[in-house]
């Protein structure tokens, strides 16, 4: 519930009544009204603005809310189905969150209900904004600027956005989420923890990013269905992929002419219709690539730890290093190493023995060449640890794979 903090310091609370009235009975008021100003300002205490679906909260909705937040506040959403169309402009530390979590609150932009049919959500000019815990759906915007950002919009700002379901969105360039480009001021984002579902672009139907200062941070989410050229793009920014998980979409998380401080690290990529993992200008380290065309195209940066299996191509090297990487079972070729800087017999093409691909289980059974035990000096191969033995599989060892059988999983 909403907490009001009193406009000015409760000063009779601190040294009662009769002693202010007596302080300046004595002294005189300009006196005492000096005295209190060498005490200095009382912080306000942050607020809390409830808002409930039958705008009997704090707020009467979710964008009043938003509007009448200051700096440290809260706004906390009660469970329901909420159709918005939410704008926060000049919106610094501020958190908006649901009370219950997105399976039961939902922001929906649905162009019947809302007319004006652009993003759910867009963050403007604003420093340290937090969205969490919603569903957030149904954005078709078609007349915005740059043609950018479908669910959540980010404008020279910093946002965190974590633990959501963004789905069934889709604009041409970043049909979940979008920074507009060339924002130095997005440096420090982080988007984490959510689910990104069936979300449609025309260029890119996930994340998409250009000419930005980074470092922008994409780390534990899962991203499936997304239907466009790339599910992720991000060129000429500073990127830090980290553990995500991207199943059955029809795009290529794509990387292009980034920093050589980006990361893409400890990512699994299953089915990806295109290539899993393009790159020019990073170091890809702990990947797992299955069941696409290409599995990892690496150009102007380097390529370690990494499995790419029952691809068509495994992995694709232009003018990098590649150093302690396992391709295995790749239709067409394993290795594409005529244009590399250099390829160090520390990598292999050997079955990498996973626990259980048909199961969806890429982690390795611990007599792997990937695991730690088997692979020297390389270390962990792959992203995901030893997790079962090959004895303790159902048939007496551990599943292999192939192309052609990865992608019938997921058909």
């Amino acid at each position: 519930m909403k907490t009001i903090s009193p406009a000015i310091p409760c000063i009779s609370a601190v040294l009662g009544a009769t002693a202010v009235l007596g302080a300046t009975a004595v002294l005189g008021a300009t006196a005492v009204i000096g005295a209190l100003a060498l005490l200095g300002p009382t912080p306000a205490a942050a607020d809390t603005w409830y808002v409930l679906p039958d705008s009997t909260g704090d707020a009467p909705t979710i964008q009043a809310a938003i509007d009448s937040a200051t700096a440290g506040d809260s706004i906390l959403v009660a469970a329901g189905h909420y159709f918005v169309i939410l704008d926060a402009v000049f919106k610094d530390d501020i958190v908006l969150v649901s009370e219950s979590g997105p399976a039961v609150t939902i922001l929906d932009a649905l162009p019947a209900m809302n007319p004006q049919s652009r993003q759910v959500l867009r963050i403007s000019f604003s420093d340290h904004f937090t969205v969490e815990g919603f569903t957030m759906q149904n954005a078709k915007p078609v007349i915005i600027p740059n043609n950018e950002g479908g669910g959540i919009r980010i404008t020279r700002s910093r946002a965190f956005v974590r633990n959501n379901v963004i789905r069934s969105n889709q604009i041409m360039n970043g049909g979940a989420i979008a920074f507009d480009m060339n924002c130095t001021e997005c440096a420090g984002s982080i988007i984490e923890g959510n689910t990104f579902e069936n979300n449609l672009g025309g260029h890119t139907a996930g994340i998409y990013s250009v000419n930005g200062q980074g470092p922008i941070t994409i780390r534990d989410n899962v991203f499936t269905g997304q239907t466009s050229q790339h599910t992720i793009y991000f060129a000429g920014t500073t990127l830090d992929l980290e553990n995500n998980t991207f199943e059955g979409n029809s795009s290529s998380v794509a990387c292009v002419s980034i920093t050589s401080a980006s990361t893409v690290s400890g990512n699994v990529i299953v089915n990806d219709i295109a290539a899993g993992i393009v790159t020019d200008g990073a170091a890809l380290t702990n990947n797992t690539v299955t069941g696409c065309v290409t599995g990892i195209s690496v150009a102007n940066g380097s390529a370690s730890n990494n499995i790419a299996c029952a691809n068509e191509t495994g992995i694709v090297c232009e003018n990098s290093a590649l150093q302690c990487n396992d391709a295995y079972g790749n239709a067409v070729a394993d290795y594409d190493t005529a244009l590399c800087a250099g390829m160090t017999s520390s990598n292999i093409a050997l079955d990498p023995l996973f626990c259980g691909a048909q199961a969806g289980n890429f982690s390795l059974a611990s007599e792997s060449p990937c695991a730690p035990a088997q692979s020297g000096a390389c270390g962990l191969i792959g992203a995901l640890p030893v997790s079962c033995t090959a004895t303790g599989v159902a048939g007496g060892r551990s599943e292999s794979t192939t192309w052609s059988r990865v992608k019938s999983l997921f058909r």
